[in-house]
């Protein structure tokens, strides 16, 4: 498995009330850390260190922290194929929406992703990797994309996972997946997002009203969440995390990462 020490989003179940004083300040301690010691994710130690940048990593610390300290991860939802040898990886079986796939059905390669639309990560994977992954494997029929939500970095996370499935219901999921990575639904509030997704629907071709309506659909908010459960099944703690066949990738990983897992996959 290609796991590179690429950027990813440690996430928690903001709405669930996961975070504590003691997660807060385990948080700070690793944050800290993180802004003395790790190039990757900040300034060059040269450079002097920003509020900012301490706020955030403390941020990021805490919601390692609450993953650490509060979270048991359940058994897969499905349990993975019989490994084989002792360095076996786990390949997981999930099911995936025709709405939010794209590429030939009987592909024999299939990527399923699990994604915020808050994760400035994820938007690195939509801005750099996810075109060269359909102009070579997905046009050329070898690969089938999917998408799944992974929506627990913001408050506005769900709200705008909800109005890419109310989009899917119309089959417009990727028109709406990608103004919503391009910014044209900026974070908000609940009413403020769904007004924003609403504006845009004409251009888009759909009908408004079903839109609207679909919005405040308890069952699409539940096929969200039941993604973001699944993720959890089968290991999947940040965003953006790939299932490619089954086997797990994590984090904004460049395009060559993406060709060898592709690449190997396709040998088997």
């Amino acid at each position: 498995m290609i796991q590179e020490n690429e950027p990813v989003h440690d996430e928690r179940p903001t709405r669930t009330g996961f975070s504590t004083i003691g997660t807060l300040l385990l948080g700070m301690i690793i944050g800290g850390a993180l802004v003395a010691g790790l190039g990757n994710f900040t300034a060059p130690r040269a450079e002097p260190v920003s509020a900012e940048a301490l706020r955030q990593a403390a941020f990021e610390g805490a919601q390692a922290g609450a993953l650490t300290a509060v979270r048991e991860m359940p058994a897969p939802a499905v349990p993975p194929a019989a490994a084989v040898g002792p360095t076996a990886e786990p390949v997981f079986e999930v099911q995936h929406r025709a709405a939010n796939s794209q590429g030939k059905a009987d592909a024999p390669i299939v990527i399923v992703e699990y994604s915020d639309f808050e994760c400035g990560y994820c938007k690195r994977f939509y801005d750099t990797t996810l075109k060269q992954i359909i102009d070579t494997y997905v046009a050329e029929g070898k690969v089938q994309l999917s998408y799944k939500h992974f929506p627990f970095l913001a408050d506005s996370s769900l709200p705008k996972a909800v109005a890419a499935e109310c989009a899917a219901e119309q089959g417009k999921f990727w028109q709406m997946h990608n103004a919503l990575f391009s910014g044209r639904i900026p974070a908000g509030t609940d009413a403020a997002i769904a007004a924003a997704a609403t504006q845009i629907t004409g251009e888009l071709g759909m009908d408004a009203a079903k839109f609207a309506a679909c919005l405040k659909d308890d069952a699409v908010r539940a096929r969200v969440l039941a993604d973001a459960d699944e993720g959890q099944r089968v290991g999947v703690r940040g965003t953006p995390s790939f299932l490619v066949n089954g086997k797990l990738l994590v984090g904004a990983q460049p395009f060559a990462a993406f060709r060898l897992a592709i690449e190997q996959a396709l040998k088997n």
